[in-house]
């Protein structure tokens, strides 16, 4: 018997368009081919933590895979069912855990039946340069995610930043699945903005430094004050790092904004990095902030679909719809407004 494969152009797009194909075929059962992976960064091909993601989906749902091998631009995945149970991976590296958590969170605990549970654990990076922070996943992701009728929980045994991995990521489902149209369309009152900065194993001054930068320059447009920042290390944490976390809580829900120290990047540019989209954020009226955007698409087309308001289309976004229209064969409308961005999203089966 001769295996249909969807064909997905990989070439226009980073390890996001892959992870949302991937999560977007282990969940539907529907077969993939994806060529020219990665082909327009300066090193193309599968990397170890895209193999990885790979690698997971895989073994939830006994998938037969063709093309999982470094620095490989072509890709077969051929999925069976999603099996419930409880699953570990270890990246091997300071990879994002988080990244890989949103490839296998929405198809496990779509699978969930009354009185079964699931749970994955992940082992990595949980404070990684370019990659959404374990905080946002949970404050900021998983709430949403919960309105469309997802069962899971997150949470974080161990925490580690890129350097030497060794983070734990850890997701928890439970429930039968009741999936729900997502609408965010209202922003609310801004309540309160507080600040975390994780300093382990550095000096004080760099903390001290971000401090300062973060009152004197963010202080009145952000509400940020001496009192709603928190410096604090981890004892557990073995590699020296610093991460920024800035969270915006409003009538909608909590954003999460973040930057990760790394070489050559003062400590001044970080937290200047994380407060700048922060502000940005909290200047519009839009409730769904530019780096949620493209990780509510695949959840959303996996439930009931829905829509939101929000500002313009990030390139990540644009490749994630690519894949769900691929996918569901419906369109994914992006419409400018004059209140911003509203993108409605198609949901793969209605009849679910």
């Amino acid at each position: 018997m001769t295996t249909e494969f969807l064909e997905i152009n990989g070439a226009t797009g980073g390890g996001q368009i892959l992870r949302a194909a991937l999560a977007m075929s282990t969940a539907s059962g529907i077969a993939f081919r994806m060529r020219h992976i990665r082909g327009k960064r300066e090193k193309p091909g599968l990397k170890r933590q895209h193999l990885m993601c790979i690698k997971a989906c895989a073994e939830i749902c006994d998938a037969t895979v063709s093309g999982a091998e470094l620095d490989s631009t072509e890709l077969t995945f051929v999925p069976r069912a999603v099996k419930a149970g409880d699953y570990r991976f270890d990246i091997a590296s300071g990879g994002s855990t988080v990244l890989l958590m949103q490839a296998v969170a929405p198809a496990l605990a779509r699978v969930l039946k009354e009185g079964e549970q699931a749970s994955v654990t992940v082992t990595g990076g949980a404070y990684c340069p370019f990659a959404p922070t374990f905080e946002f996943m949970n404050e900021t992701l998983a709430p949403c995610m919960k309105s469309m009728g997802y069962a899971v929980s997150f949470s974080m045994p161990h925490a580690a930043f890129y350097q030497a991995g060794g983070g734990e990521v850890r997701l928890d489902a439970a429930g039968v699945f009741q999936p729900k149209p997502f609408a965010m369309t209202e922003k609310g009152k801004r309540l309160r903005t507080d600040v975390r900065i994780l300093n382990c194993h550095l000096a004080e001054a760099i903390a001290q430094r971000e401090k300062n930068l973060l009152i004197e320059e963010f202080g009145i447009p952000l509400g940020i004050t001496e009192n709603r920042i928190v410096v604090s290390s981890d004892a557990e944490i073995s590699e020296a790092g610093n991460a920024l976390m800035i969270r915006v809580a409003c009538e909608s829900g909590i954003s999460v904004f973040s930057e990760v120290g790394r070489p050559r990047l003062s400590a001044e540019s970080v937290a200047r990095i994380a407060a700048r989209n922060a502000a940005a954020f909290t200047a519009s009226t839009v409730p769904i902030c530019r780096h949620l955007q493209d990780q509510l698409l695949v959840p959303m087309a996996l439930a009931k679909g829905g829509h939101f308001l929000t500002s313009s289309p990030s390139p990540h976004t644009r490749s994630c719809a690519q894949v769900i229209e691929a996918f569901t064969g419906k369109r994914v409308e992006m419409e400018q407004t004059d209140k911003g961005w509203e993108i409605t999203i198609p949901a793969l089966d209605e009849g679910i």
